[in-house]
């Protein structure tokens, strides 16, 4: 399954030379290769992955579950059918509450208060 997703993510030549070498690749030609969305020292580390999880945390908690569902499924189709999953979970959002919230508060240039429904 790692070799699988390693593949998918990175490209066949990159995954192959990662597994079949087996040698360790440092921080930066890991960023560099797109396998890390981000380097930084130690003491940056927490408070950056805090602001990180703090920015998911107030989008609309529908919408988060269903990107979830999209990249894990998605990574698992075909490229068609997986276009075809992300517009039946679009879809699935659609007449959601937390929908309408995100609209309205964008409109009216407020945070968005949503309550998973």
């Amino acid at each position: 399954m790692v070799q699988g997703r390693a593949a998918h993510r990175r490209g066949i030549r990159r995954a192959k030379e990662l597994l079949l070498t087996g040698r360790p690749i440092g921080a930066e030609q890991a960023y560099e290769w797109g396998l890390l969305n981000a380097v930084c020292e130690p003491p940056e580390l927490m408070p950056r992955a805090l602001e990180t999880a703090r920015t998911i945390a107030g989008n609309a908690p529908l919408s988060i579950r269903q990107v979830k569902k999209s990249v894990r499924y998605g990574m698992q189709m075909e490229i068609r059918t997986a276009y075809r999953f992300e517009v039946e979970a679009y879809n699935h959002l659609v007449e959601t509450e937390d929908r309408y919230e995100g609209v309205r508060a964008f409109n009216e240039k407020r945070k968005p208060v949503f309550k998973g429904r």
